[in-house]
């Protein structure tokens, strides 16, 4: 694939996505649709041809990898994907004696 042809794919892509902002899946879905549509169009594309049909399935593709690649940015920096913090155990001695009731000594800890 050409380097203006990937370009254009995300430029295709980055706009469809700002396009979105509070509609419903239907609008977004027509929104896609004409964005997809002006494309190929702009490359000479007509409806109903093979170029035309291949031009959208490879926006489809593009836009559905781009979906799959936010989605899987999302759960890797979702906070139930962290590690949870490391404890530090101590390791300590207790050096005395208890005498009548009385304790007395020295605790060291590591």
């Amino acid at each position: 694939m050409k380097t203006s042809t990937v370009l254009t794919i995300f430029a295709v892509a980055t706009l469809a996505t700002a396009l979105t902002g509070c509609v419903t899946a239907q609008e977004r879905a027509a929104q896609v649709n004409a964005v997809q549509d002006a494309t190929c169009r702009s490359w000479g594309l007509k409806p109903g041809t093979d170029g035309y049909a291949n031009c959208r399935m490879e926006l489809n593709r593009q836009a559905a990898a781009d979906a799959r690649a936010r989605e899987a940015a999302y759960v890797a920096s979702a906070w139930w994907n962290q590690p949870l913090p490391q404890t530090q155990t101590q390791n300590c001695t207790y050096y005395g004696s208890n005498i009548g009731g009385i304790t007395g000594g020295t605790m060291s800890c590591r």
